[in-house]
């Protein structure tokens, strides 16, 4: 296969509209887009949407990937299969910091930019301080990607950072424990830098809204930041029908306003 074919695979269309700008949805932790199905019922029905799924090597390398190297990968894919743009971008999540950072790369090929849509995804925490601590984590999480499954502990089944949501492997899928680990790795020892589009932060209000209401975004965009919460916890954001109609009018107002 070539690679613009290897690149526009990684693109797969979730729903298709007849003359509305893109809407991309970016994997989460999971590696999966399908999180979006909900909201995407409550976008305008002329506005297309795509899911964008990661890039075929093996989960061992991809932790130990930049995830500015996987955003320039994803950026490749969206440029083929949209070069004049804009490209919008959501991500939930883990999801948030892969959407924030494939739009800087688009940018960086000389993209139109587009709106970044941030589903409840704070800023990294602790930059620069405790940068080093940051990397330790991810190192080790990747090591244990070399192991076999009956060799991994019941205390190495929880992945745990300080300053970052803890995820329990055992609740999730054997198929995608690999990959959860991976990306974990990828996002803890990953630092932002500035983005000059505009950027759209809705953070869950349940069950107490927490940081800025811009989730620490502000410092590193250059361009417009719009920020509202919703009524629902981290998960219900997309989870809940009610939550998942309030995102889809928070996004269809932000890019009417481009």
């Amino acid at each position: 296969m070539s690679s613009d074919r290897s690149a526009l695979a990684l693109v797969q269309k979730l729903r298709p509209g007849t003359s509305g700008e893109p809407l991309y949805v970016m994997p989460d932790i999971g590696g999966n887009f399908l999180y979006s199905r909900l909201m995407t019922r409550h976008l305008a029905p002329d506005r297309p949407v795509f899911g964008l799924k990661l890039p075929a090597v093996p989960v061992a390398k991809l932790a130990l990937q930049p995830m500015e190297q996987l955003a320039d990968q994803l950026a490749a894919a969206l440029h083929e299969a949209n070069p004049s743009g804009p490209h919008h971008i959501l991500g939930h999540s883990f999801a948030g910091l892969l959407a924030f950072e494939t739009a800087r790369a688009l940018e960086r090929r000389g993209s139109r930019a587009g709106l970044v849509a941030i589903l409840d995804t704070g800023v990294p925490p602790g930059w620069p301080r405790r940068a080093f601590g940051r990397v330790k984590h991810a190192v080790r999480h990747a090591r244990l990607l070399r192991r076999r499954p009956t060799e991994v502990s019941a205390p190495d089944m929880v992945l745990t950072c300080p300053g970052y949501a803890t995820f329990h492997l055992s609740n999730h899928p054997i198929a995608v424990r690999d990959i959860i680990r991976a990306l974990y790795a990828m996002m803890i020892a990953y630092r932002p830098a500035p983005y000059s589009g505009p950027v759209l932060v809705l953070r869950a209000a349940l069950p107490k809204p927490t940081g800025r209401p811009d989730l620490g975004w502000s410092r590193f965009v250059a361009g417009s930041v719009m920020s509202a919460d919703v009524a629902a916890d981290h998960l219900g954001l997309v989870r809940e029908d009610a939550a998942a109609r309030q995102v889809a009018e928070h996004i269809e107002k932000a890019l009417q306003g481009q």
